[in-house]
């Protein structure tokens, strides 16, 4: 196999340009991941919704798009479970998907999420059936991975419409579950004739 260095096409920047942009592609027809809710139209907000939330706190776009106000932070309601729905305008391929939780809002005896199942295009999905269906990933979080990037296994987050994430259960095992940022990183779908 010939090895092709970028360094070596001068003489065409055009296809130089082109060959860059192949190269950096995660898979065939997307882009490098990026923050879902930065992409212009890639969210939609007004069927985006937060499950068993305190009112008077924030809602499913507030922890979509950066915020520092902790009253914007989405909490849990009745007990420490929530289920976030988030609709796409249009397919999207997921990579990874990342919380804030580092805001706790004093008034509440609240904890950062622990035990999350990971839905796709289930836009019905509620409590009932998220306790009795097997998720396409499960992804449990201490204190030391909570902020970090968790990565979406394989193509089962590829060319997805919706994304559900029921939370089971908190860190400290309180009676809420509290949230101050959802950050999803991918990239809109396109078939590999569209690149």
């Amino acid at each position: 196999m010939v090895e092709l260095k970028i360094e070596h096409i001068t003489k065409y920047v055009p296809l130089r340009a082109r060959i860059n942009e192949v190269l950096t592609k995660d898979t065939v027809g997307t882009n490098k991941s990026s923050n879902l809710s930065l992409i212009d139209g890639c969210i939609d907000y007004a069927s985006s919704i937060a499950l068993n939330t305190i009112n008077g706190y924030g809602q499913i776009r507030d922890i979509l798009v950066s915020n520092d106000d902790i009253k914007r932070c989405v909490i849990s309601a009745v007990d420490a479970q929530l289920i976030l729905k988030i609709f796409f305008r249009g397919p999207v391929t997921m990579h990874y998907i990342s919380f804030s939780c580092d805001r706790k809002p004093q008034e509440m005896d609240a904890s950062q999420p622990k035990t999350m199942h990971i839905f796709t295009n289930r836009p019905e999905l509620d409590f009932l059936e998220a306790d009795h269906i097997e998720p396409l990933q499960k992804i449990v979080l201490d204190t030391n991975s909570i902020n970090r990037k968790h990565r979406l296994s394989g193509t089962k987050f590829s060319n997805i419409t919706n994304i559900q994430l029921y939370i089971v259960d908190n860190i400290g095992n309180k009676n809420h579950t509290f949230i101050n940022e959802l950050v999803l990183w991918g990239c809109q779908y396109k078939k590999a004739g569209d690149w």
